[in-house]
């Protein structure tokens, strides 16, 4: 599994100075693996030399389904919301912005289900620039930015569907649970 994945989209030339100045900062990495540009590398202690063999980085990747969600976007929205906040609750301290930031998750994830947007990144950037766009309402008593919500989402969205999530975030926070 590569460590981390690099895209260059660039000029053969200034790729490779953009390679070699990657591996010159990734030295303590040696033995690790990465992908740039849809090749698996593998550094050398001369920092220099590597190994290469081609990949399909998407090939790992299952699809996940909202499907199962079911159509009731509204209540599920709610329990999302209800999820964000207690998860930050959890996390943080229990404040009045975890719900505001929550409820404009769900009015994000709402508006997305019901224009027929089921696509789980799709959803995630749409919550995370929502509450970006009007972050200066939050951002006095909030401890994580917009982009972490929005990776939260992506976790409680495939955990929701069945999915396996990339463990963005430490655990999602159940608010059935806790009734």
């Amino acid at each position: 599994m590569p460590l981390f994945s690099v895209k260059i989209t660039m000029a053969p030339r200034p790729a490779l100075l953009a390679l070699k100045a990657l591996m010159a900062f990734a030295l303590p990495l040696e033995g690790e693996s990465f992908v740039l540009h849809n090749r698996v590398h593998a550094l050398s202690s001369a920092g220099a030399a590597f190994r290469t063999k081609p990949v399909c980085v998407g090939d790992s990747v299952d699809e996940v389904s909202l499907d199962v969600l079911g159509d009731d976007h509204v209540a599920e929205g709610d329990k999302l919301a209800r999820s964000v906040a207690g998860w930050l609750d959890t996390e943080w301290m229990i404040q009045e912005v975890h719900e505001r930031m929550g409820r404009s998750a769900a009015a994000s994830y709402v508006s997305c289900r019901e224009s027929g947007d089921d696509e789980i990144m799709s959803i995630l950037h749409r919550v995370a620039t929502d509450l970006e766009s009007d972050w200066r309402s939050y951002d006095k008593d909030a401890f994580v930015n917009a982009w972490d919500v929005g990776n939260y989402v992506a976790d409680y969205l495939t955990q929701r569907a069945g999915g396996e999530s990339c463990g963005c975030s430490a655990q999602i926070y159940d608010p059935d649970a806790s009734r």
